[in-house]
């Protein structure tokens, strides 16, 4: 009996160093893909950075050249919308856009190849392989409304963001946070007018339903672990 038992013991230690193993690879592969984002975060930042200097630059030529031309004046800014900034936050729009769309669309194939079928009329839900593409999903959202510098645009649609995920991590039993109206001010006015921003919530499982007016997040497609992960990176 004793022999038996060394041999249990032995092949659950086996088993054990076994799945200690995969653990630290799994870990290995996750950090890699992340410093692998963050050098490309970190990289698009110096290049989108060294962009809106050299607009700038553009821009005081440009105005310089007006202002010899018209004896020392410029031309007014405002357009029939009223006042349209030149800044990175609308050089880049359309930019974001294409990039979103791009996106969107190579997601929305996968979901068909994966016998998902066509998205619903009503309901604009994004299809996401794995919880490693949603976190991407994440970066990128929060990198795009980084780039609304101004009014601090940016910033105040992360407060908003800030506040769902902070709630939704911290009282997941209450169901009241897991629905934002589409009517809601602060989502209105602060994060579904910014690229970026009801994508993050579609990443990290919201569905939007036009006919109800609201965005959604069910039980079945809530992970607090991308939750809480998003909060501390949009905090």
């Amino acid at each position: 009996r004793e022999v038996e038992e060394k041999e249990v013991n032995k092949d659950l230690e086996k088993q054990r160093r076994f799945m200690g193993k995969e653990m630290s690879k799994t870990r290995e592969q996750m950090e890699s893909k992340k410093r692998a984002r963050d050098f490309r975060a970190m990289k698009k930042e110096k290049e989108d950075a060294k962009r809106e200097r050299d607009r700038l630059r553009a821009e005081l030529a440009k105005d310089k050249a007006e202002r010899k031309a018209r004896g020392g004046k410029l031309a007014g800014r405002l357009a029939a919308e009223g006042y349209n900034p030149a800044g990175l936050s609308a050089s880049m729009a359309q930019e974001d856009a294409k990039a979103h769309a791009a996106e969107a669309a190579e997601l929305a194939a996968k979901a068909v190849a994966a016998g998902g079928g066509n998205s619903s009329a009503t309901k604009n839900d994004t299809s996401f392989a794995s919880v490693e593409e949603r976190a991407e999903a994440v970066d990128k959202c929060i990198e795009s409304l980084m780039k609304y510098k101004v009014g601090g645009d940016g910033g105040n649609a992360l407060k908003v963001l800030n506040a769902y995920t902070k709630n939704l991590s911290q009282k997941p039993e209450e169901d009241k946070f897991r629905t934002i109206k589409l009517d809601n001010n602060a989502y209105k006015s602060k994060v579904a007018t910014l690229r970026g921003g009801t994508r993050l919530l579609q990443a990290i499982g919201f569905v939007k339903d036009d006919d109800r007016g609201v965005l959604e997040l069910s039980v079945e497609d809530r992970d607090l672990d991308l939750i809480t992960q998003t909060h501390q990176k949009v905090q």
